[in-house]
């Protein structure tokens, strides 16, 4: 059973810090940088805090198509299209270094691409 995705393939709002839409509304998002080298080189995911502080989790659609073996252009096309599924988002064991992971699996067609995100890693200055 799949997860409900409200407000799939809306766009994002014009004063979000990214271009792309939603995969699910207010929480999770799929972007598309407009320069790879404008956020510092590929990135798989990002956290955006709105104004209230809840966060958005953002996945680039290069990436989640590199992982569906499929371009981003048509990554973008079946959200739109309502065909790109979230099967499960569950907590796993982090295993890099942070404190916490979860584990999201996406799927398109029969192409799967289960992605894990780690954070809460160690952090501070010296």
């Amino acid at each position: 059973m799949s997860i409900q995705l409200d407000g799939q393939g809306k766009q994002l709002p014009s004063n979000f810090p990214y271009k792309g839409q939603w995969i699910l509304e207010g929480r999770i998002f799929l972007f598309h940088p407009e320069s790879t080298t404008q956020l510092g080189g590929p990135q798989f995911t990002t956290i955006f805090h709105d104004t209230n502080g809840k966060w958005n989790l953002g996945f680039d659609a290069m990436q989640l198509g590199w992982a569906l073996k499929m371009n981003s252009d048509d990554v973008f096309k079946a959200n739109t299209a309502r065909e790109l599924i979230l099967e499960s988002a569950e907590d796993v064991p982090a295993s890099i270094g942070g404190t916490h992971a979860k584990r999201y699996i996406f799927r398109i067609g029969d192409k799967i691409a289960p992605l894990t995100v780690e954070a809460g890693g160690a952090s501070g200055t010296a």
